[in-house]
């Protein structure tokens, strides 16, 4: 059975963006699911042409609190939340 990740971003400007993530043996860390993530947003932005958000989305360090991956691989039905701070 293949396990799906929701992740929800949770942000002054970009909170409630989400994705829902297929877990593969070829993701391997927290940061890969955050990238993931990410990479969704930017592509939405940028293809909306919301360049100001976007150049503000490169200044974010987004990253999980208080859960290993372990810890998200093995939760049933869990949203996960990525916060962010500007660096």
């Amino acid at each position: 059975m293949t396990k799906i990740i929701h992740l929800v971003i949770s942000d002054s400007i970009f909170g409630g963006f989400e994705e829902y993530v297929r877990l593969t043996e070829d993701i391997i860390s927290k940061n890969q699911l955050i990238e993931i993530v990410i990479s969704k947003l930017k592509y939405v932005l940028n293809s909306n042409k919301m360049i100001n958000l976007y150049n503000l989305l490169q200044l974010k360090n987004f990253h999980i609190h208080d859960l290993t991956f372990d810890n998200i691989k093995n939760q049933d039905n869990t949203t996960i939340y990525i916060c962010a701070h500007t660096d």
